[in-house]
């Protein structure tokens, strides 16, 4: 009978796929695990509990998604944008933002079925939003109140005073002048050969019904007094026109002329992706995003270049970096000048092919030097990175050893359909699977550590978005699909931080949950014996009717409580306060010391729980879980701090141990775990055993006042003979958990 003691001390291989379970002879294999949930790989090596999420609100039409927008104004203001069906509502300071009690809104019109094919790009307090069917748009904060959405217009020309527009079908709309160059026309011509020419018509007084549209343009007379037709406009109904108003020439607007996705580079802002011209790219002038002109002035104007391809690809994606690089259904391309010193121009464009590999519709992130993109199926996570030794870039698979992470149980719950990046404390790519489970890797570039892991709640994620703020962990947001009461509920949350700072108290592991604070305890300085008792606190912030706990007084000891009770405040002055009923003429005499602190029993504001189960965390202990009943939860003893929310279990299970040595593999040999070693890092509760249907919890000595332990745990393990020695690690209960290494004592037989 052989014996053997391995060490797992990494679990930084993240989740791996089952289809190489039997590759024991690559790396990642002995830090990789067979099931990541709910737990976090960290770069150190050890995994860890992912902390719970926050009810903020239900969304604005829980019948409908909606999708997730950071909008980042500076390093100390950062919003989350909902995009709903014809709807935006604004996020900050983790709650809704409110006007005179009412939530923010912009009305919009995008369609539900739309909404995750949006693409945006910012700049400063401007959010640049694209799609293909619809014309273009800015999203300008001016307050946390005050949002404006206007059309935004490409120019391809000044705008031209109106001075007259007609009642009649078409409309004739004259201008003080109308420049040669206009629609291409030629000077004095009478039609304009490029049919398919754009203008964009504001402030016009009294036709008001012609504002801020775009239109086809026909019949073109230049000149002073100049006229041009509106194609299918019949104005005959319209209000008279009565004074003002410019039409400008413009690059997109009527239909199949939109572009897809836009970013901004080399201080152009560069947009692409039409239905009738897929392949071209369209930049600004530098610094002067709103003029799209081709003139002569070749530093600074405007480029327009159509991608050389032997097929028609449509463009997904653009994002700017040392090269403009660009996203297709057939590929990723390279666009820049002929040197990476120079800028682009009109005369110094080159474009190559980098990567063979489309891309699905989603916006990529970048970590570090590396941009992260979704292969065209979306079941495949590449990064572009600069290869030195081919003298171009590369993608690497960052799911090649976790091919299952991105697969649901059918095809149409398969794929990644959205995805943000988190740079604080871990970097992590967070990703929505189609199935809704929220999918995640850590991923530290230069330790080349992409492990990944995967989150699972009562419910399903259908967004992701991640906002950072100065001095803070970067914050993930999220919508959640929730069947609440036998109906559909879409919840907008956001995770807990992962650092708890050592107070199990302030711990957070509740899915959509909610917390209760009564404060920090106060000083007493006194108590009467009288009939009421009168307290004495100076500037105390209790008010009448709150429960309070006495504990830790000197002298009238009868005075203070254990967790089953609790007095009520009367009678509250600046520095006093009665305790209702309790006459302590009797007791003994206050000497010294003693606080009180607000508690609570009964917890409302529950009713997005509606009769539904929950657990509780009290005062950093766990309580029975109580189902939400009138969204209301009674607890059986008295908490100063209370978090209530859905449970949610956390699993950690590495790779079967197989042991190789001198003699060959023990793989097929009948192996035994008889003890293992459990190195933990601020834990007090956790189960283990030979899979997640036989666990074992693993003593902590939790009570009244648990501790967090760090150090080693060594115990019997329940396990048969079989071929594979296998571990689960479980936390089911709302305290943390995290993991660093296991050292199994393996019998083999044979």
């Amino acid at each position: 009978m052989a014996q053997a003691n391995p060490l797992i001390n990494s679990f930084n291989g993240g989740e791996l796929s089952p289809k190489i379970s039997a590759r024991s002879d690559i790396t990642k294999y002995h830090s990789g695990c067979r099931t990541l949930e709910n737990m976090i790989p960290l770069v150190e090596g050890g995994a860890m509990r992912m902390p719970g999420n926050y009810f903020v609100v239900e969304t604005k039409t829980s019948s409908k998604a909606s999708k997730l927008v950071p909008f980042h104004f500076s390093t100390i203001q950062a919003y989350i944008l909902e995009f709903g069906e014809n709807y935006i509502r604004v996020y900050k300071d983790e709650g809704q933002v409110l006007d005179a009690g009412n939530p923010v809104e912009i009305t919009t019109t995008y369609a539900e079925e739309h909404l995750f094919e949006l693409k945006f790009t910012q700049s400063a307090d401007i959010l640049y939003i694209f799609h293909p069917e619809y014309p273009p748009k800015t999203l300008t904060r001016t307050s946390h109140t005050n949002w404006t959405l206007d059309d935004f217009v490409a120019g391809i020309s000044d705008a031209m005073v109106i001075t007259g527009i007609t009642k009649a079908d078409p409309a004739v709309v004259t201008c003080a002048n109308i420049p040669a160059t206009f629609c291409e026309c030629v000077a004095g011509g009478i039609f304009c050969a490029q049919w398919d020419c754009t203008v964009y018509i504001k402030g016009v007084v009294g036709m008001t019904e012609v504002n801020n549209r775009y239109f086809k343009v026909d019949n073109v007379v230049t000149g002073a007094g100049g006229t041009f037709e509106l194609v299918d406009e019949d104005s005959t109904g319209y209000n008279a026109y009565v004074s003002g108003g410019t039409a400008q020439e413009c690059l997109f607007g009527l239909n199949d002329e939109n572009p897809s996705c836009g970013t901004f580079f080399e201080q152009r802002l560069a947009a692409a992706g039409t239905n009738n011209n897929p392949q071209t790219i369209h930049l600004s002038h530098v610094s002067d995003y709103d003029n799209f002109a081709i003139d002569t002035d070749d530093d600074s104007a405007g480029i327009e270049y159509t991608i050389a391809s032997n097929r028609v690809d449509r463009t997904r994606w653009l994002f700017g970096q040392d090269y403009l690089m660009i996203g297709t259904v057939g590929g990723i391309f390279k666009m820049g000048a002929s040197s990476a010193e120079d800028p682009i121009t009109q005369t110094n464009v080159v474009c190559k092919k980098q990567i063979s590999a489309g891309v699905k519709n989603i916006e990529p992130q970048k970590v570090a030097d590396a941009l992260l993109w979704v292969t065209r199926s979306g079941r495949s996570v590449k990064q572009i990175v600069y290869s030195f030794e081919t003298d171009k870039y590369i993608a690497p698979d960052m799911t090649r050893v976790s091919k299952h992470i991105a697969m649901g149980a059918t095809l149409a719950t398969s794929g990644i359909v959205d995805m943000d990046i988190q740079s604080e404390p871990l970097p992590i790519l967070w990703a929505v699977r189609a199935d809704g489970q929220l999918i995640g890797m850590t991923y530290e570039v230069q330790e080349e550590i992409y492990a990944w892991f995967r989150i699972v709640t009562d419910g399903s994620f259908e967004s992701v978005a991640v906002i950072s703020d100065e001095n803070e962990e970067d914050q993930i947001w999220v919508i959640v699909n929730r069947t609440i009461g036998g109906s559909t509920k879409r919840y907008v949350e956001y995770f807990k931080p992962m650092e708890f700072f050592s107070q199990i108290k302030d711990c957070f592991f509740v899915h959509s949950g909610l917390t209760w604070d009564g404060g920090d305890a106060e000083d007493i300085e006194g108590i009467t014996n009288a009939d009421p008792a009168v307290v004495t606190i100076t500037g105390h912030s209790f008010e009448n009717g709150d429960k309070i706990r006495i504990k830790d007084v000197e002298g009238m000891t009868e005075v203070n409580q254990g967790l089953d009770s609790a007095y009520t405040v009367a009678n509250k002055a600046a520095n006093t306060l009665e305790l209702s009923g309790i006459n302590s003429s009797g007791w003994g005499t206050y000497t010294s010391g003693g606080t009180a602190q607000k508690v609570k029993k009964d917890v409302t504001g529950l009713d997005h729980l509606e009769g539904e189960s929950v657990s509780v965390l009290m005062d950093g202990a766990v309580h029975p879980d109580v189902t939400v009943d009138s969204g209301e939860v009674s607890l059986t003893y008295y908490g100063n701090l209370i978090h209530i929310g859905l449970n949610f279990t956390s699993i950690i299970e590495p790779s079967k141990i197989h042991v190789d040595s001198g003699s060959g593999s023990t793989r097929g040999k009948k192996k035994k775990i008889g003890e293992i070693l459990l190195d933990f890092y601020e834990t007090c509760s956790a189960k283990v055993g030979y899979d997640t249907d036989n666990l074992k919890p693993i003593p902590f000595g939790i009570g009244e006042d648990p501790e967090l332990f760090t150090g080693s745990k060594s115990l019997e393990f329940y396990g048969d003979w079989g071929e594979d020695a296998e571990v689960s690690i479980v936390q089911d209960v709302p305290l943390p958990m995290t993991v660093l290494a296991l050292v199994a004592e393996v019998e083999i037989s044979g």
